[in-house]
């Protein structure tokens, strides 16, 4: 007898599974930027800061494998009312930092370095083993397409034969910020928690 007609019936249960860690990457970028009338004096005011940005960022203990320059300009400004140009320097580098209590006095003591010539932009958590986290999230997720599925199973008096198993697309990892942090230097930092989610479409026979 074929074995679909020996189980006729089928199920189609979703799945979902989360996992939640506590951030031990941060991710922020930095800029050193200057105008002034001549570009000359733009290029070696951004290379001077540049220069200190490194040296903070290494007797932090950031290693120089953790920083990348990102992008470099100069660039021709015409202000309002003048028909002489400025000219803006800028290198923008991104940092990560694996110790997340250390960022805020970081960058507080790169823009002590800098003063008006240096930015800092957006940061982000992440979490080194994101892999792991994604194989618990999907081992996850399956309990939970296997508990619903077993549910009908026992309320049908038939037994689970699973067909497929299909990972739903977009299942990327959500940041979530809660009110946990850690105070690196004046300026406190709260990397709240990083969630992995997965999301599986699984089909069973009721046999």
């Amino acid at each position: 007898m074929p074995v679909d007609a020996a189980c006729p019936a089928k199920v189609s249960v979703t799945g979902v599974g989360e996992v939640r860690a506590v951030p031990d990457v941060v991710v922020f970028e930095l800029e050193v930027v200057h105008r002034d009338e001549a570009a000359v004096v733009a290029l070696e005011r951004v290379r001077e800061g540049s220069q200190k940005l490194l040296e903070v960022l290494r007797q932090s203990g950031i290693e120089d494998r953790d920083v990348q320059t990102m992008q470099f300009f100069l660039s021709s400004i015409y202000e309002a009312g003048s028909s002489q140009p400025k000219y803006e320097a800028a290198q923008h580098f991104r940092v990560k930092a694996h110790e997340v209590a250390q960022v805020g006095a970081v960058v507080e003591k790169v823009m002590e370095e800098l003063g008006d010539d240096g930015r800092f932009f957006g940061i982000t958590f992440d979490v080194e083993d994101r892999p792991a986290m994604s194989v618990q999230a999907r081992a996850a997720a399956y309990r939970d397409a296997l508990a619903k599925a077993g549910q009908y199973a026992q309320l049908t008096g038939r037994r689970l034969e699973l067909m497929s198993i299909v990972e739903e697309p977009g299942s990327a990892p959500v940041l979530y910020r809660t009110g946990a942090g850690a105070d690196g230097g004046t300026i406190p930092v709260a990397a709240g928690e990083v969630v992995e989610a997965a999301r599986l479409i699984t089909e069973f026979r009721l046999c």
